[in-house]
């Protein structure tokens, strides 16, 4: 192949460049690399003035370094840019290191002006002299002069990482921007551009700060007239945290929680812009309360500006132009970076009062989910800074509902709202059945404590209680009544952190009580009852236990040795009523405890119970057979419970004792000491005592019956040939086969001027056999028991 002699220079000749451009290039880079480290101490005092007739300001400067990959210019640190005497005498500007690009036209020319200046992590200062008038428009409007230059050949500006401070004479607010971008450039159209974000901060906060924010700004510095828009800004707040918002406005975290973000567009003279813009809110809720999240609220609002004061004022708008919204806010602010003195206003028209349930829910207030709530809200509520609340509501045809219940209606209730103080007006409220509460109250929004008073009239005890609880939580004592009728009032106060406090003075009438203790409720209730959180009183209480009709007194104390004493009377009673009605207290309640495996486990109503009582039984009866009245007086602490007096009036004779009854068993145990004097008997009078023991309930206590004791008896005629002055001994009771079977030893009995001995036992029929012996002399004595023995339990058919 042969290669033209022609296109050996041409190839050459592109090698030679390449090979001057690779050196060129690769020159250029090493001294791009090296020459910030080389320091051109040479150039300081130019770039020093150069600094100056840009800034306008007199400038100190340290280390100066050239650059000349990010561009031809200086890279200059520990740069301090002095301020106007007018305004103070601290620097306005503190830059670690400020990196200045040059004008290549001047540079030619031996001249070094800046075309850019980037300041990189400094501090400026923003300062309102006592004229009023600030710094940075000063220190713009001497840069864009028309005796300077041109505005389209001024230097731009760039901070990154900066803190703007801002100071009113010699003050020092305690509000700045915290991590600061900046861009400023002129164009030739007399305005500066402006780009920032930023992160507004307070002082005498330890974060760094709360929310960000960015925009983009127009300043003109020469409006065509007066009236022309000195300023265009387009302003973005990033979504932040509401409570770190807040805190920036208040100083401190106000308790309410959420996100928030907006836009803001303002134009016009520095003292009179004009803003418009979207507000948006989400998930607000209280600060120890999950947030309720996919709820967002938009709000639209416009307002005025003025930036010399630093004052503005903004009131919400409606999408729809043609009719007024229910809720519309205003906000005003003098001073927001001195001393804020700020205020919001809510005014309400015909605002829906179930609107409010979603929102009072995420502020804590205990609302159940199943209130529906329907009416409308007229009035207006405001809040500043320096004086706190204050404002008046007016809530009309106001109804509240809930399942299975009748609504709860009010034609008119109103609230006024003064500093840190609600206080809701005495309102009638028809419960739609029949009786009437009075409602009125007090709420404290600062710590969030509650008084509240209502007063019922002849309304259904349910209904009062599913009311109150609905908003207060359980009504104590009250809050185990159902049906019947109460008439008083009560009082609720709940002082954050501690627990509520209740107190109530109230007539029940026909209603029902369930207590855990009873196996059957109380109908017919009616009482007298009066409560605190330490003392309670139920008294003349009338009330229906199944078939028995009782009546008493119930008192609660709790500073007292016995925290509660109860007094019980009824006419008649069988013991298989009473252990009916005492069930859960007798019987564990757990299925392997009644199966009688493993040990029970008390209930709280018998381990925490502390309770002294009495009981009286005007006709107390046992299996049919009546017994006589009985008296008694008991002390029940836990699972013991001990009859401290007994007293059953016989039909003939009283027999009295005392015992205890162990209920830590899956059976209750039963230990009693009883004795009986003056019985007749066989037409004399016997006296014995007796030790009891018995486990169990129904037929298992007589089978697990025992007894053993003594007897005494004087002038008994057991037979027509057993006459005996007095007859004494010991004796031993048990049960066979369901029939009472009595043991006697060491009979000892005097007939005349002889004595006899001996021992003896009954027959299931109730014959009484007794073996006697006065020395060789044997007696046999057949007598019957007076009354005749039955059995205790049913037996089988032999």
């Amino acid at each position: 192949m042969e290669v033209s002699t022609s296109a050996k220079p041409v190839t050459f000749t592109l090698r030679k460049f390449f090979k001057y451009a690779s050196i060129a290039i690769a020159a250029f880079v090493v001294v791009g690399v090296v020459l910030p480290f080389v320091s051109v101490g040479r150039f300081g005092r130019p770039v020093q003035e150069a600094l100056e007739a840009a800034l306008g300001r007199s400038v100190k400067i340290g280390k100066v370094r050239c650059t000349l990959l990010s561009g031809p210019g200086f890279s200059i640190d520990d740069v301090s840019i002095s301020e106007d005497p007018q305004y103070g005498i601290e620097p306005c500007a503190y830059v670690t290191t400020l990196k200045a690009r040059v004008r290549l036209d001047k540079l030619l020319f031996g001249k070094i002006e800046f075309s850019g200046l980037r300041l990189v992590e400094p501090t400026l200062n923003i300062v309102k002299g006592n004229d009023g008038s600030w710094n940075i428009v000063r220190f713009v409007s001497r840069m864009g002069a028309s005796n300077l230059a041109p505005l389209a050949f001024l230097p731009s500006i760039e901070a990154s990482d900066a803190r703007i401070n801002f100071k009113f004479a010699n003050r020092k607010s305690i509000f700045y921007v915290d991590r600061a971008d900046i861009s400023v450039y002129a164009d030739s159209s007399g305005k500066l551009r402006l780009e920032f974000t930023g992160s507004p901060s307070r002082s005498d906060r330890l974060a760094g700060g709360f929310g960000r924010f960015h925009g983009t700004a127009n300043w003109y510095l020469k409006p065509q007239n007066p009236d022309g828009n000195q300023l265009e800004a387009n302003l973005i707040l990033d979504q932040s945290s509401l409570s770190d918002v807040m805190t920036l406005i208040q100083g401190h975290d106000v308790g309410v929680h959420g996100e928030v973000r907006a836009h803001a567009t303002m134009s016009g003279p520095a003292t009179a812009l004009k803003i418009s813009g979207d507000l948006y809110v989400e998930d607000v809720h209280r600060w120890d309360l999950l947030p309720s999240s996919g709820e967002t609220w938009q709000v639209r609002y416009t307002g005025d500006v003025d930036l010399v004061q630093h004052n503005f004022s903004l009131q919400t708008t409606s999408s729809d132009p043609q009719s007024a919204p229910p809720v519309s806010l205003t906000v005003h602010v003098n001073d927001f970076l001195a001393d804020p003195s700020w205020a919001v206003a809510a005014k309400l028209k015909k605002a829906p009062a179930q609107n409010l349930l979603p929102f009072a829910r995420r502020m804590g207030v205990f609302i159940p989910d199943d209130l529906k709530l329907e009416g409308a809200i007229d009035g207006v509520v405001g809040y500043s800074n320096h004086n706190g609340w204050n404002g008046g509501l007016a809530f009309s045809s106001l109804t509240a509902s809930f399942p299975d219940l009748p609504p709860l209606q009010t034609s008119i209730a109103t609230a006024s709202i003064l500093n840190d103080h609600i206080h809701f007006d005495p309102a009638s409220v028809q419960t739609g059945i029949g009786g009437n509460l009075q409602v009125s109250g007090d709420y404290f929004p600062d710590t969030r404590n509650v008084i509240a008073n209502i007063a019922a009239e002849n309304t259904r005890v349910d209904v009062f209680n599913r009311a109150v609880s609905a908003w207060l939580g359980t009504v104590p004592l009250l809050g185990r009544f159902t049906r019947g009728a109460v008439t008083g009032s009560m009082d609720y106060r709940h002082q954050i952190p501690d627990e509520p406090q209740w107190s109530g003075h109230m007539q029940i009438t026909q209603a029902t009580l369930r207590a855990p203790e009873l196996g059957l409720p109380l109908t017919q209730f009616g009482a007298r009852v009066s409560f605190t959180d330490q003392v309670a009183d139920v008294t003349r209480f009338t009330a229906r236990l199944g078939a028995l009709a009782v009546e008493g007194d119930y008192h609660y104390k709790a500073a007292a040795s016995r925290s509660e004493r109860i007094r019980l009377h009824t006419r008649s009673a069988d013991l298989a009523q009473i252990e009916k009605a005492v069930q859960p207290v007798l019987v564990p309640q757990g299925f392997l405890a009644r199966l009688r495996l493993g040990s029970r486990s008390l209930p709280a109503f018998i381990a925490d119970r502390d309770l002294d009582g009495d009981l009286l039984v005007d006709q107390l009866s046992v299996n049919g057979v009546l017994m006589g009245a009985l008296q008694a007086r008991f002390s029940w602490q836990g699972p013991d419970l001990r009859f401290t007096s007994l007293s059953l009036r016989l039909p003939a004779g009283v027999l009295q004792g005392h015992g205890r009854v162990s209920l830590a068993g899956n059976s209750p145990t039963y230990h009693l000491n009883a004795s009986v004097v003056g019985y007749p008997c066989k037409g004399g009078v016997l006296s014995a005592d007796a030790a009891f023991v018995t486990a169990g309930i129904g037929s298992d206590l007589f089978s697990n019956l025992h007894a053993t004791g003594s007897f005494d008896g004087e002038n008994l005629s057991l037979s027509p040939d057993a006459e005996f002055s007095s007859l004494a001994g010991s004796y031993d009771l048990n049960l066979d086969g369901g029939w009472p079977r009595l043991v006697f030893t060491d009979i000892r009995a005097e007939q005349d001027d002889e004595t006899w001995q001996g021992t003896g036992h009954t027959e299931k029929d109730g014959t009484v056999l007794l073996d006697l012996a006065s020395g060789a002399r044997q007696m046999h004595v057949t007598s019957t028991l007076s009354p005749a023995l039955s059995p205790a339990v049913p037996v089988a058919a032999n």
